[in-house]
């Protein structure tokens, strides 16, 4: 619902958010943009998911077979297409199978192999922005951000000589791709928000004394009528709080749990 309201909104118009972004905001503008597009179909949007999900079997099959076999590329690929959750996210409306595509076409970019100098740098920048964009369906992945960067400058042996300007410019490409939403959120808030608040609340579900490994969301909270949270907070603290600082509250009170 939370998805389908803020795409809404924002095929009618309102393309700038009056708040900070709680979530990835990708998914909810790809939605806006199929709305808008293609009208408010439900079904429209699942075929369109449903194509999203196939096109990363074939991701995963390229993927394998460049790195290992074409044996293995197909064992992998026939994994994913017979792998029952993946199919059923993509009939949802949720953003999993999104963040899957980008994070196989990332995986995908990167592993194309030799190229010319400059291509192979555009190559890199191209892979950056879509990283970001990843980051924008969900945050976590920038975690790869790290891992990618210690590949490229200590083991990829066909960026010799530069591996530092490859280095760059995949940081360029990610920064260029979640630059737009930070300068939103502070914007709407005016608050430093580089792209969602949500990490606070997510870490707590995780880690406080009622947590069971699953979904559940804090006691005491209606995730219907306060998503973000704010409301709670608000209450419990006495006074009207920036989102940044939402998201610290949660966080302070995992670590004093985990303390």
């Amino acid at each position: 619902r939370f998805y389908d309201e803020t795409a809404r909104n924002i095929a009618a118009g309102n393309i700038i958010r009056g708040e900070a972004f709680f979530m990835g905001p990708l998914y909810a503008y790809f939605m806006a943009f199929v709305y808008g597009v293609l009208g408010k179909s439900l079904l429209v949007k699942g075929l369109i998911q449903i194509a999203g999900g196939s096109l990363t079997v074939v991701l995963t099959y390229l993927i394998g077979a460049r790195v290992f076999r074409p044996s293995v590329g197909m064992l992998g690929a026939l994994m994913l297409a017979l792998y029952g959750p993946a199919t059923f996210y993509e009939g949802q409306m949720l953003m999993m199978w999104l963040g899957t595509l980008l994070n196989m076409l990332l995986l995908f970019v990167l592993l194309r192999g030799p190229a010319s100098p400059r291509r192979g740098t555009m190559r890199f920048a191209l892979a950056g922005v879509i990283l970001g964009l990843s980051a924008l369906a969900r945050v976590n992945i920038l975690i790869l951000l790290p891992v990618v960067l210690y590949w490229i400058l200590f083991v990829d042996v066909d960026g010799k000589g530069r591996r530092l300007i490859r280095a760059a410019a995949l940081v360029a490409g990610a920064f260029a791709a979640i630059l737009p939403v930070t300068v939103h959120n502070y914007a709407a808030s005016r608050d430093f928000v580089p792209i969602t608040y949500n990490g606070g609340v997510n870490f707590y579900i995780g880690n406080n004394a009622e947590a069971t490994g699953t979904y559940d969301p804090p006691m005491g909270i209606n995730m219907q009528a306060d998503p973000t949270t704010r409301r709670y907070v608000e209450r419990a603290l006495g006074r009207e709080l920036k989102p940044s600082a939402i998201s610290r509250y949660w966080m302070g009170r995992s670590l004093a749990f985990i303390r």
